[in-house]
């Protein structure tokens, strides 16, 4: 009676369960909510060195499609009128094995409102911003590079905003790696980059290299914080950077410099 019994109670907990993996769904939604002290963009501040407010909302199908919308505030000094950035990403990754993985995706950037004509000062031209990039991936363990090229005149640089000729078609490249620190949860993060413009204003290398060193560290699934140092080489393009509300104001943009951040994972 009470193997009767138990067997009575096993089965319908065994059916309950096949029954809940069978209907777990191929859907999953994962976002965060962010103060970084200043967002750069391949070593070069997009907010005047000031902090900025950034949030992100993916989806990820079990088939290895994903899709992100990802937002941050942005310094008008740097993108003449806005003061937002929205970038949405549609692609494709996958694994080979537990170490080796790959993938692809098509990014859209906007700045709603940005425009060169925006400036306060100098001719400028009807120029946007928004600047659409494809890329390829792959990684093993914790090392990963990625290969990216323009669709799109990158951030407006052109014949109509003092450069030599168009940078449809300019490639990034980058190697990242993410060092675990052995157990204490802690994540060295290395990053090197090489953007060819293809062209750039007279007398200017049309190549900026990158790096970014990071420690980072995610607390009980919730949070997130990072202390980074990234830098920007090509100081002839942007080490004497007029802000465009005032060309007097100058700064260097893609100088080292630390940088904080704190999130919140959703």
């Amino acid at each position: 009676m009470k193997k009767k019994i138990a067997s009575m109670l096993i089965l319908p907990s065994l059916a309950c369960s096949a029954f809940a993996s069978e209907q777990a769904s191929p859907h999953q939604f994962t976002g965060s909510a962010s103060l970084v002290s200043d967002y750069t963009f391949r070593g070069v501040s997009q907010t005047w060195h000031r902090p900025a407010l950034q949030g992100s909302l993916e989806y990820q199908h079990t088939s290895g499609v994903f899709a992100t919308l990802w937002a941050s505030t942005v310094s008008e000094k740097v993108i003449a009128g806005t003061h937002a950035e929205i970038d949405t990403t549609l692609g494709y990754r996958n694994t080979l094995n537990d170490h080796a993985s790959y993938g692809a995706s098509v990014i859209a950037i906007y700045f709603p409102g940005g425009n060169w004509n925006q400036m306060r000062w100098g001719d400028r031209p009807d120029q946007a911003y928004d600047t659409s990039e494809i890329n390829v991936f792959a990684g093993y363990k914790w090392v990963s590079a990625k290969y990216s090229r323009t669709l799109t005149d990158l951030l407006g640089f052109n014949e109509k905003t003092g450069f030599s000729g168009k940078t449809k078609g300019a490639v990034y490249l980058e190697i990242n790696a993410d060092v675990p620190l052995a157990q204490t949860g802690f994540v060295l993060a290395l990053h090197a980059g090489r953007q060819n413009f293809n062209s750039s204003p007279i007398g200017i290398s049309p190549v900026a290299k990158d790096y970014a060193i990071s420690i980072k560290k995610t607390f009980d699934r919730r949070w997130a914080g990072s202390v980074q140092v990234a830098r920007n080489t090509n100081t002839a393009l942007f080490g004497t950077t007029r802000s465009n509300l005032d060309e007097k104001d100058i700064r260097d943009l893609g100088k080292a410099r630390l940088s904080m951040s704190l999130s919140r994972l959703y």
